[in-house]
């Protein structure tokens, strides 16, 4: 079984990366953004203390991470959806350069150890994404010899 984890800061462009990928290899994407935001839409528990975590702009905590994975397969998007709502594309009060700017540090700082550690024990490949997004799969693909 293939399995492939794509990190990189918010905004890099990972979950787009992700998704050419997992179509491409015919595998199941699965986005931790996608399911905060659905706890957050649909007003649960967990989207509350998400919803404070981003409020404060700060990351969200491993641990509440890991609850909103675990309860993942307890909705119906297991099964696909297409999320199309329309609305008007917004700043959030968490986008300010300061805000941004914390969250990049505290992000540095949690994924370095876990990159450290798959290093040790994976294969890693750091891809430049500072590139149209056609060319950094072209380049994932070539590296991941897929």
């Amino acid at each position: 079984m293939r399995k492939y984890i794509v990190m990189g800061v918010q905004g890099s462009g990972k979950g787009t990366q992700a998704k050419l990928l997992a179509d491409a290899l015919d595998l199941e994407h699965i986005s931790v953004g996608d399911d905060f935001r659905w706890n957050v839409e649909h007003h649960t528990k967990l989207g509350a203390q998400v919803r404070r975590s981003v409020a404060g702009g700060e990351l969200v905590s491993d641990d509440l991470v890991e609850k909103v994975v675990q309860r993942r397969n307890e909705h119906d998007w297991n099964y696909g959806f297409i999320d199309v709502c329309g609305g008007q594309l917004v700043a959030r009060a968490d986008d300010s350069p300061e805000a941004v700017r914390a969250r990049l540090r505290d992000s540095h700082a949690k994924t370095l150890p876990v990159l450290e550690l798959f290093r040790a024990k994976e294969v890693v490949l750091e891809v430049d994404a500072n590139q149209p997004a056609g060319a950094v799969q072209d380049e994932i693909r070539k590296r991941l010899g897929v």
